[in-house]
């Protein structure tokens, strides 16, 4: 039964799919934690489209969700960093941009990705945005990284930028030091 319905939902997957169509897709398996797992083992298809999609749909989680997404964190910040497709890096930096992060919660691979890609100007705005982001919630717990994420918006700041991204870096400002001129 497990099969076939992994199947069913692959095939489903396998489809283009519109905005409203992936939002009944998710009231159907929406706090059903089996069917949320399957989904998540389909970003793993060799389909390309059934994986984008399923990576779609978890987008798509509501919020109320959130405390399942955060039992995946290792494994969605690996897939992350390993990702080549930027549309696909693109959803898993929104996932992980949803899972809150403590003190305890730095992972410096992590930090490392949204160093590097944030500065990549070959990157996709809304790649840069999510790292300029991602990348205070990851320092904002120790002064030396803030320190280091100051340096490296500053470095960003010598050219000009998307302006998604010049408004990712123009909110994370806010939150420095203001003896630290930006």
């Amino acid at each position: 039964m497990e099969t076939a319905c992994a199947d069913h939902w692959a095939a489903r997957l396998a489809r283009s799919h519109g905005a409203a169509e992936i939002d009944a897709l998710c009231v159907e398996y929406t706090g059903n934690e089996g069917l949320m797992n399957m989904v998540y083992q389909l970003m793993d298809s060799d389909d390309s489209r059934t994986a984008t999609n399923a990576l779609w749909l978890l987008n798509h989680l509501p919020k109320s969700e959130d405390v399942w997404l955060e039992t995946h964190r290792a494994d969605l910040i690996a897939r992350t960093v390993a990702e080549e497709v930027s549309g696909r890096r693109r959803m898993l930096l929104c996932l992980v941009s949803r899972l809150p992060f403590g003190a305890d919660d730095v992972r410096i691979d992590l930090l490392n990705f949204c160093f590097d890609h944030a500065l990549q100007p070959r990157e996709t705005a809304a790649c840069r945005a999510l790292c300029v982001k991602l990348a205070y919630e990851l320092c904002r717990h120790y002064p030396e990284l803030l320190r280091e994420l100051h340096i490296t918006l500053r470095e960003m700041m010598l050219d000009p930028l998307p302006p998604s991204v010049a408004s990712a870096v123009r909110s994370v400002k806010r939150h420095l030091p203001k003896t630290w001129k930006v």
